[in-house]
């Protein structure tokens, strides 16, 4: 079996300090999690899923059970199937805020829905669609929630955009379209700011492009959610020193930058591709997508805040035809460069 320098050890510490793993006073009061569901098998995986974690489970069939659990200690969170024999999950979470329990709970479902997941975030639940939702997705989303409750959620720009839209779902009247085109305004503008870091770009151009779709389209805010859930591993690669150092490679390759192979970043860096491959896992990036949203930022940058032409930013980058660089614009963002530009620019005259 090989051996962890202290190098590494000394970089999984670091990881599991971005990522919100529990710290030496955490580990005084280890996670304990509740789950409540009236399939057995879900049930059983659960507990697996968790207890691999070092969390203490609790298991309920029924949401009576649920209920006398959670009235007789305190839960870090519950994990609430949306259908039980007894009562539906979001009935159950309704049942628990009017009696003052304020326990984070994940609703699981695969059946999603716009109106059920704004609801479910009306009541303080984190919505989750079992059929697409890994189980490292899963622990991820569950930590962010009690960090929701605690008050210790990352305060980073675009976390805090994410939750600020679900936030106008649930509290306002105002139509849809006027939320969602708020919206994409916000993330147009974020994913244009120098200050944000690389992980939160990935995340804010995720988000724009989810947003990009009809707003009566289920899926949009399962997206968001989903780019929630991968918010810790983020946050674990821009502790990584070689993110910065992997960016500024490819920046200063210039024109050359969209053609750098992972190979000759390696050599050129002192560093192996496990660590490259790692780093891009935690992303949610392949090598090829990672090197052009290096290279499409510096283009959002330009459209956002330039005049240029469209053509003359896709020769700037090394395009040798505007329509490669409008497609692969597109691919990140969810539209074409005049599009984002309009969508920055209708940005800059709502807010003046």
């Amino acid at each position: 079996m090989p051996v962890a320098t202290s190098a590494e050890h000394g970089r999984t510490r670091r990881q599991d300090a971005a990522r919100g793993a529990p710290t030496r006073d955490d580990q005084a009061t280890p996670t304990s999690i509740l789950c409540v569901d009236h399939h057995a098998a879900i049930l059983r995986w659960l507990k697996r899923l968790f207890t691999r974690e070092g969390w203490n489970v609790e298991t309920a069939p029924t949401a009576k059970v649920a209920m006398a659990h959670l009235r007789s200690r305190e839960f870090s969170a519950c994990v609430i199937a949306l259908r039980l024999h007894d009562l539906y999950g979001l009935d159950l979470v309704k049942a628990l805020r009017r009696e003052g329990i304020r326990t984070p709970a994940i609703v699981l479902t695969g059946f999603p829905s716009v109106s059920s997941a704004i609801e479910a975030t009306k009541l303080g639940a984190s919505y989750l669609v079992k059929g697409q939702t890994s189980g490292a997705c899963m622990v991820a989303e569950i930590r962010m929630a009690i960090d929701q409750i605690n008050g210790g959620t990352d305060a980073d720009p675009v976390w805090v955009a994410l939750d600020r839209f679900i936030d106008r779902l649930t509290s306002t009247w105002e139509p849809l379209a006027t939320i969602f085109q708020r919206a994409r305004c916000v993330f147009a503008a974020l994913v244009s700011d120098p200050r944000v870091s690389f992980p939160a770009f990935i995340t804010a151009t995720a988000a724009l492009r989810a947003l990009m779709a009809d707003e009566t389209d289920p899926q949009v805010v399962n997206h968001l959610r989903q780019q929630a859930a991968k918010w810790s591993n983020r946050l674990r690669a821009a502790s990584d020193p070689l993110l910065n150092r992997l960016v500024a490679c490819i920046e200063k390759r210039g024109t050359l930058g969209l053609t750098l192979k992972k190979h000759q970043a390696a050599h050129l860096l002192e560093t192996d591709l496990a660590h490259i491959r790692d780093l891009l896992g935690d992303l949610g990036l392949s090598w090829l997508q990672f090197r052009r949203a290096v290279v499409m930022r510096r283009a959002i940058c330009e459209l956002a805040h330039g005049d240029e032409q469209v053509t003359q930013v896709a020769y700037g980058l090394g395009y040798g035809h505007a329509s490669g660089f409008d497609r692969d614009f597109h691919l990140l963002v969810g539209v074409t460069p005049t599009q984002y530009r309009q969508l920055t620019r209708f940005d800059d005259r709502k807010s003046s």
